[in-house]
């Protein structure tokens, strides 16, 4: 519902197209949302792929995620969700970091979010401190996602995801930078649990945290899952 705010939002950048891309990669919606993109944004530098429903491996945000990150062209990769709207040029902000000598994986901010409810989100003890804060805009090397194995396909819930590629990110022990000024405001509806119908439960949580701390990805990554030993 909030594509087109989103999308008009971030094409208010002073940056010439030909320095960026916008990829909008469609999980399999039934509203018309890849057709309108095309027709509505297809001139303005920005690209749609649509996902339909597979029985065998079902959409989910890291899956789509990887779509985007194997589709991208450019040595920067930068992800939000549909209903993230910037306040000021995120683009342009972004670019002007990546520019800088220096090898560093660059993070966004979060500033305001409408009815949200942390008991909702699967919260990895530890994982959002003063080393990985969450955000709503992140930007890292193609390269380097691509090397750590892109997206954790496996995690179904609401950000767990982004929370396990950036713990992953951070073992690699890269420099990092905060990308500072910006503001976005999160559009979507409350996440309580009343509002989600119980799906997003803490039963449900608790799972996707185990999974979380006991992963492949973890092995694949130097044995260490956040600081604590990994049992293989």
């Amino acid at each position: 519902a909030y594509v087109d705010l989103t999308l008009r939002a971030l094409l208010r950048t002073t940056i010439a197209p030909w320095h960026y891309e916008i990829i909008v990669v469609d999980d399999g919606s039934v509203d018309g949302t890849a057709e309108y993109v095309r027709q509505e944004f297809g001139l303005q530098n920005v690209s749609c792929i649509r996902r339909t429903k597979n029985i065998n491996k079902p959409n989910c945000p890291g899956l789509a995620r990887n779509v985007g990150l194997r589709a991208a062209r450019g040595r920067w990769v930068a992800f939000q969700d549909c209903d993230v709207l910037h306040c000021h040029d995120i683009i342009t902000a972004t670019l002007k970091q990546a520019r800088e000598p220096a090898s560093w994986h660059a993070w966004g901010t979060w500033i305001m979010e409408r009815d949200y409810d942390c008991e909702t989100t699967v919260g990895f003890e530890g994982a959002r401190d003063a080393e990985m804060p969450g955000q709503m805009w992140w930007c890292a090397e193609r390269k380097l996602l691509m090397d750590i194995g892109g997206f954790d396909e496996r995690f179904t819930d609401y950000g767990a995801e982004d929370e396990d590629i950036r713990a992953r990110v951070l073992r690699c022990n890269l420099p990092k930078k905060y990308i500072t000024g910006q503001y976005a405001i999160g559009l979507y509806a409350s996440r309580g649990l009343a509002a989600t119908g119980g799906v997003l439960s803490r039963e449900t949580n608790a799972a996707q945290h185990k999974l979380w701390q006991a992963d492949m990805t973890v092995v694949r990554n130097g044995g260490v899952a956040w600081g604590e030993p990994h049992d293989s």
